[in-house]
């Protein structure tokens, strides 16, 4: 019997859903700290990158399509 060797490649780390939850902190900050206008302008595109970050390691956690 001969032994096969399986080599997997580690992928490197995105930090994308760090990043996320960073971005959720600093916006919790500055929700109670800055003007209604500031907030207005940023709380959609950091929830837009929150859901993505999120949502996208939930669907496929590589971000790449199934190729079957």
């Amino acid at each position: 019997m001969s032994e096969e060797v399986v080599i997997v490649e580690k992928r490197e780390k995105s930090w994308k859903r760090e990043v996320a939850l960073a971005l959720l902190i600093w916006l919790g900050y500055l929700v109670e700290t800055k003007d209604v206008e500031l907030i207005e302008i940023l709380v959609f595109p950091i929830f837009t990158y929150s859901a993505i970050a999120f949502g996208l390691q939930w669907y496929n956690p590589y971000g790449m399509r199934d190729s079957r």
